[in-house]
Order: structure tokens, then sequence, then C-alpha cells
């Protein structure tokens, strides 16, 4: 047995990708099986596998079929959203549901990029030229120093600026149900 395990590896691999393909197909009706499940009338959310409620995706696995109308099932009941007290009373509670914006100043971007540590061991060059009076390398060092900087900056603020533009293009607004009505 274990000898036509070694020679015949193809033959497993195969194995393996037949079994891969019925879980996908398992997988696969299963998820047309709840898809139409929330479709029908009378059901809920807990009936459908969700946290809190029974899952009933893999129960064909265990040899129980399952008409798609079965009789002991609970209806699906559909959200009626929250009431305007109770929407008011949550933001007051937690406030507005939106991300705080952190806008960095640009020293601080400036800043970062003459402090980082590949520019620190520049700066550290470039004093150590200042003291020996290498004057010509100084400047070079200098040079490569600033323009890495200023090509860092401007890449960084060309970056936030199209994050910037992505965002205000996205819908602010939601639907929601207050009230019983959308």
């Amino acid at each position: 047995s274990d000898m036509q395990r070694v020679l015949n590896p193809a033959q497993e691999e195969a194995n393996n990708y037949a079994n891969l393909a019925q879980a996908t197909r398992r997988i696969s009706m299963d998820v047309k099986r709840v898809s139409q499940d929330s479709k029908r009338p009378g059901r809920t959310a807990s009936d459908m596998g969700t946290p809190g409620g029974p899952s009933k995706l893999h129960d064909h696995e265990e040899g129980h079929d399952h008409d798609e109308h079965d009789e002991d099932e609970e209806p699906f009941v559909p959200s009626h959203g929250i009431t305007s007290a109770e929407a008011a009373e949550l933001l007051e509670k937690w406030g507005r549901n939106e991300l705080t914006e952190h806008k960095k100043p640009m020293w601080l971007i400036v800043f970062e990029l003459l402090t980082g540590p590949m520019p620190v061991m520049l700066w550290i060059a470039i004093v150590i030229e200042g003291i020996i009076g290498n004057y010509a390398d100084l400047g070079i060092l200098l040079f490569i120093q600033l323009i890495n900087a200023a090509i860092s900056f401007y890449e960084t603020t060309k970056a936030g600026n199209a994050v910037a533009a992505l965002k205000s293009s996205l819908k602010a607004k939601g639907t929601v149900k207050r009230d019983g009505k959308w």
C-alpha cells in the first residue's frame, strides 16, 4: 500500500483534485440553497445559519435530506429598522458613524523626511565632511539630501492628494430604514 502511494503520486494528486471539486460543489449547493431560502417568505436570519441560530448548511453531509419547503422552519421576518428615537439615542451614546481624519501638517512631513534612518546617515556624513574641511563632498551630500527630501515630499503629497480626491468622490450618504420607512 505504501509502495503504491510512492509509485503513483499522480493518482494521489488526482484524488486531491476530485475531493476539492466535490467540496466546491457542496459549498456551491449550500450557497444556492441559503440564497433560495432567504428569498422565501417566513424565514428569519437565525434559521439560515447565522450566529445564534441553528446552521443547516451541512445537514446533507450527515445524511439528512431536507425538502426546500420544510414545515418546521420559522418564517423569515424582515427587519423594520430602528425608530428615530432609538437612532437619536445611539447617536448621543456613540456619536456619528464616521472615521476621524488625521491630516499631517506639511512641516511634519518634511521633518520626517529629513530625520529618517538614511537621511540621518547623510547628515552625519555631511557633518564629518564639514569637520575635515572637504567642502566639495559636503556640498554634494547636502544637495543629495535636499533633492531626496524634495522628491519624497512631492511624491508623498501627490499620494495624499490622490487619496483625498478618491475620498471626495465616494458617496457619503446611505439609505436606512427609520420608523418602518426607507
